[in-house]
């Protein structure tokens, strides 16, 4: 079939926070450097229809990311919808709760920005189309292109077909964008990223990647001021002991609160269903109590890769690097990853800087993004935690006990 074909020096997967962080600190760092080289040409495709759509996130953000990416100017207009001002954490019975006298230290979230992630996402959007970058909603990636080896580029996806992958009379082919360096940030279980890492065996000695699904909805709620910016944290029910997950409720302002519950996907009970979990989370009476009388406006659900630091890939191959939730890069304990994202943007724009400094996007240059996000404390929060996921296949109990010795001894037990 006869294919328009496009040219970028870059073309991004995915329309996410790291394929944005990445975006913006390579034409940072390029306007920085004063340097009269011609800049490189981006391309970021996403597949919603606008930027942020497909965003999910809890989100209470880690900002120290936020102060190497951006200006003090672009940092007061991020948008914010509260600090966090208080903070509990929660054991659960089907009946009542039970207030821990204390937030476990790696919980803690005191003055972190409550947001939106997809005003953030839109947000980070706005920053690169000034910075020169291009961006099409609406596209999906079809496949990788490949020559000797080496990623080239992407195929964009056909549009005008019916269910059957039939072509309609509106059918279009999808262009070829040939590219020296892909990044995919597709998200988990993107399909490109999913099928270049079997291809290329790069979760070569990695355990198995595995999943939780969370479920979110915001919902308004008159004027309360005296909840904004608390959050709280629960374990417990509506899980069973030998299930991994945990809820939370998110007070974003006077009149909207974010509730929401992840459940790992590797549970043994076949009949469990992780939006049921989620309904009988919603009615608890501690729940209840922060959202009565109210009205859901926005809901949906994410996969969060879970594995951790072992079940993270080579995040590099010729032609490509992954980044974000598309490598797995979370911290699998406290199940964030908003600033992960973001570093790893940081390390991979860092590198794609080096390599338009040099004209050299070969596999070696490329390489250097994996150097420079091990640094981050984002790869050594993974490391800290990296025991704790297997351990809750023991039980909740079990699990608990395993987290606060991996904390305590820094990732050695």
């Amino acid at each position: 079939m006869e294919r328009d074909s496009m040219e970028f020096d870059i073309v991004c997967v995915g329309g996410g926070i790291a394929t944005l962080s990445t975006v913006l600190r390579l034409l940072k760092r390029i306007k920085q450097s004063g340097l009269s080289k011609e800049k490189p040409s981006v391309l970021i495709i996403e597949k919603s229809e606008n930027l942020g759509n497909h965003v999910l996130s809890g989100a209470v953000v880690d900002p120290a990311p936020l102060a190497e990416l951006l200006s003090e100017d672009e940092r007061k207009n991020f948008p914010i919808e509260s600090p966090v001002t208080s903070e509990g954490f929660y054991n659960l019975t089907r009946t009542d709760s039970f207030k821990l006298p204390w937030v476990p230290p790696m919980m803690h979230a005191e003055n972190y920005p409550i947001v939106s992630l997809s005003s953030v996402t839109r947000y980070f959007g706005k920053l690169c189309e000034s910075a020169g970058a291009e961006i099409y909603a609406g596209f999906s990636a079809a496949r990788l292109l490949e020559e000797n080896g080496k990623i080239t580029g992407i195929q964009i996806g056909d549009k005008g077909l019916d269910k059957d992958g039939s072509k309609k009379t509106i059918f279009e082919a999808g262009p070829n964008v040939m590219a020296k360096v892909v990044i995919l940030g597709e998200g988990a279980c993107g399909k490109l990223t999913e099928k270049l890492i079997t291809e290329r065996n790069l979760n070569k000695g990695c355990n198995a990647q595995t999943y939780a699904l969370g479920v979110k909805e915001v919902i308004e709620i008159p004027s309360r001021p005296e909840q904004k910016g608390s959050i709280i944290h629960t374990f417990g029910y509506p899980m069973n002991s030998s299930t991994y997950g945990g809820g939370f409720i998110y007070c974003m302002s006077d009149t909207k609160v974010a509730i929401g519950m992840v459940t790992a996907l590797d549970y043994t009970n076949p009949t469990i269903n992780p939006h049921d979990i989620f309904r009988l989370f919603k009615v608890h009476p501690l729940v209840r109590e922060y959202i009565k009388d109210g009205k859901v406006s926005a809901y949906g659900a994410k996969v969060l890769p879970e594995g951790g630091f072992y079940s993270a890939p080579d995040l590099v191959t010729d032609g490509a690097i992954i980044v974000g939730d598309a490598a797995g890069l979370l911290d699998s304990l406290r199940l964030k990853g908003v600033h992960i994202a973001i570093q790893s943007g940081i390390a991979a724009g860092d590198t794609l800087f080096q390599c338009w400094e040099k004209n050299d996007y070969s596999l070696p240059m490329l390489e250097t993004y994996s150097k420079i996000f091990q640094e981050t404390s984002g790869w050594k929060q993974m490391h800290r935690v990296k025991n704790v996921r297997a351990s809750f296949a023991h039980g909740m109990l079990p699990g608990i006990m395993a987290a606060g010795m991996s904390w305590i001894t820094g990732g050695i037990l």
